[in-house]
C-alpha cells in the first residue's frame, strides 16, 4: 500500500521591501522561508531527521520574532549612523540568529536583496573576534564568506551582508562608502 504525501504551504503577507511575519493587515505577498514542505510518511530516518531539524528552526523563528519586521532603509550610512538611525526607527539593526531566519528575510525582500551592500547589526568593535549582535542575543550562526572576517587592516568591526558573495557577511570599517542600505528589525 503506497502511503499518501504531506504536503504543508505557508504564505505570509508583506508589503514591498518589507517582512513581518504574523501581521495579516500589510498588503502584497510574499512566501515564508519554506512554501512548501513535503513529508512522505515512510521516508529514511535520516530525511525524516533532517524535515524535523528544519521544521523546528522555522518554528522558532515564527515564534521568537512572530511580532517583528525586516526593512530595507537605503542611504549613506556609516554602521554607527545606521545603528542610530534604526533605534530612531524605533527597532534596531537586523540580528540573524538561524539559517531559518535568514531564508525568511531572503524570501521576503525577494529580488531587492542581491543588489545592494547592506548593515546587519553584529561588531566585535572593542574586543577584536568577538562578533555580538546589538541586541545582546546570543552569537552563533554566521554567514561569513570565506576568509572573512579578516579585520583588514585593523579596521573592519561592522558586519554587512555583500552582493559581490552571494550574500554572505563581510567585515568592514564603519564608513565604508560601498554600503548603501540598511536592514532594519523592528
Amino acid at each position: 500500500m503506497k502511503t499518501p504525501a504531506i504536503l504543508a504551504t505557508l504564505t505570509l503577507v508583506a508589503p514591498p521591501m518589507m517582512a513581518a511575519p504574523g501581521n495579516p493587515e500589510t498588503s502584497g505577498t510574499f512566501h515564508c522561508c519554506i512554501t512548501q514542505i513535503n513529508q512522505r510518511i515512510g521516508q529514511p530516518e535520516k530525511e525524516n531527521q533532517a524535515l524535523k531539524n528544519q521544521l523546528q528552526q522555522i518554528q522558532q523563528v515564527l515564534n521568537t520574532k512572530v511580532d517583528r519586521a525586516y526593512e530595507l532603509i537605503p542611504g549613506s550610512f556609516t554602521w554607527q549612523k545606521a545603528k542610530a538611525d534604526a533605534e530612531k526607527r524605533g527597532g534596531h539593526l537586523a540580528t540573524i540568529t538561524s539559517e531559518a531566519e535568514w531564508l525568511f528575510i531572503k524570501n521576503s525582500l525577494g529580488d531587492s536583496l542581491p543588489d545592494v551592500n547592506i548593515w546587519i547589526g553584529a561588531t566585535d568593535e572593542g574586543n577584536e573576534g568577538h562578533w555580538r549582535w546589538v541586541t545582546g542575543e546570543a552569537w552563533g550562526y554566521t554567514r561569513w564568506d570565506a576568509d572573512e572576517p579578516d579585520n583588514y587592516r585593523n579596521q573592519e568591526h561592522y558586519a554587512h551582508i555583500s552582493l559581490y558573495t552571494g550574500s554572505k557577511w563581510n567585515d568592514l570599517h564603519n564608513d565604508s562608502f560601498l554600503v548603501t542600505h540598511y536592514l532594519l528589525e523592528k
